[in-house]
């Protein structure tokens, strides 16, 4: 028995067992209703378009949180090791993080300036 005719013959008594009698290459049958094109929201019928513009606005405000985020990630083990790194290094391990929440609170500092934390 070649290994073609041993899946054929597999197929078979599955499509047997599922009560399906599709040839080899044939799709069964589907129903194609209206409502599998409507979009889900939340058990509620949509109304309206289905696409809106996003302003930039909110984009910039979750990069500049984004930001903010990883420092926080950048920040708390400098935190949890800075007596061991101080022994070691001494005071440069404290300046070096002073030099970056400075470009930090720079870039805030710009972005405030520039008025994109104001919502309009």
């Amino acid at each position: 028995m070649s290994l073609f005719s041993a899946a054929a013959q597999y197929r078979r008594t599955q499509n047997q067992y599922r009560g399906q009698a599709n040839a080899p290459g044939q799709r069964p049958p589907y129903a194609k209703e209206r409502a599998k094109g409507v979009s889900y929201e939340c058990g509620m019928l949509p109304i309206g378009r289905n696409w809106a513009q996003v302003h930039v606005r909110y984009y910039l405000i979750a990069i500049l949180f984004l930001i903010f985020d990883v420092e926080i990630v950048f920040i708390f083990p400098w935190a949890v090791t800075f007596l061991k790194l101080s022994a070691e290094h001494g005071m440069f391990v404290f300046y070096e993080m002073l030099v970056f929440v400075g470009i930090l609170a720079l870039g805030l500092g710009y972005a405030w300036r520039r008025g994109v934390l104001e919502w309009r």
